[in-house]
């Protein structure tokens, strides 16, 4: 096409239509959105990026979040829960408590983990899952997943009544575990204990959590390889989660829900942050 009177090369300097002012004056601003986003990049839906900045620091004494009773997990035949976390010592003598349900008289009510002691003998990392009547089942993952001291780690548990393996667990996105039930098969999921995040009374983690999130569905291999992002802790939301508890909030004493749920994670007994994440 032969000369014309639009002058495309002017688009970075004003011209007379105006193309070069997407970043100075005009009447729909589109400089603004520019200016607004962090990167110079133009975010049109006015979301903000993803940062991962703060975990939560335990003591292993009386450290934990309590996220209260989770009612729209009661009675699922299927859920997941994903974790990250940074053991901090090793030769540890006790197994300690990573997650789980209870009530006022400290009986369980809907899931419990507990990471497998070290010494004297290394222990599995067990998951009970409490159902809406009397019985429970219980599951294992192998007692030499996740044993490396000051590195993160990602623990999925998944659960579908309806399957035959009805327990999967990954580690770090992979090293899948498939089990079937081998206790007392319950038909659901219990949820009418407040939920505790590291602590267990007597048996509560020691070192730091993060990105601690609840499905209401299995996830399956791809979605945990994802989650686990090579490493990186990453944004979920695609894979909508009912709980996350991101712990961006770097103090204070609550943790906003970044899932669709309103349950707030309420940090007892001093505990704290720490800018060490995954």
């Amino acid at each position: 096409m032969p000369n014309n009177t639009i002058e495309w090369g002017q688009g970075a300097v004003n011209n007379d239509i105006g193309w070069g002012k997407g970043v100075s004056n005009n009447n729909i601003e589109w400089g603004d959105i520019a200016n607004a986003s962090p990167s110079g990049d133009t975010d049109l839906a006015g979301g903000s990026a993803y940062e991962n900045t703060y975990s939560l620091n335990l003591d292993g004494a009386d450290d934990r979040g309590n996220a209260g009773v989770l009612t729209n997990l009661n009675g699922l035949t299927a859920f997941s829960i994903s974790l990250w976390f940074k053991r901090t010592t090793n030769g540890d003598r006790t197994t300690r408590f990573l997650f789980g349900n209870r009530d006022a008289n400290n009986s369980y009510r809907g899931t419990a983990m507990s990471f497998g002691r070290d010494a004297p003998s290394a222990y599995g990392h067990t998951l009970y899952v409490y159902g809406t009547t009397t019985s429970y089942a219980l599951f294992s993952f192998p007692s030499n997943y996740a044993r490396s001291i000051n590195v993160w780690h990602n623990f999925i548990v998944t659960i579908d009544f309806t399957r035959t393996d009805v327990f999967k667990g990954y580690w770090n996105g992979g090293n899948e575990v498939s089990l079937p039930n081998n206790n007392a098969n319950p038909s659901n999921l219990a949820s009418t204990g407040n939920f505790y995040i590291g602590d267990d009374v007597t048996s509560n983690f020691r070192g730091l959590m993060d990105e601690f999130s609840i499905f209401d569905k299995a996830l399956t291999p791809q979605e945990a390889s994802d989650i686990y992002n090579g490493g990186v802790a990453s944004d979920i939301s695609s894979l909508s989660p009912l709980h996350w508890w991101r712990n961006e909030e770097g103090s204070g004493t609550t943790v906003a829900n970044s899932g669709s749920s309103s349950n707030v994670l309420t940090l007892e007994n001093g505990t704290g942050f720490s800018t060490d994440v995954p």
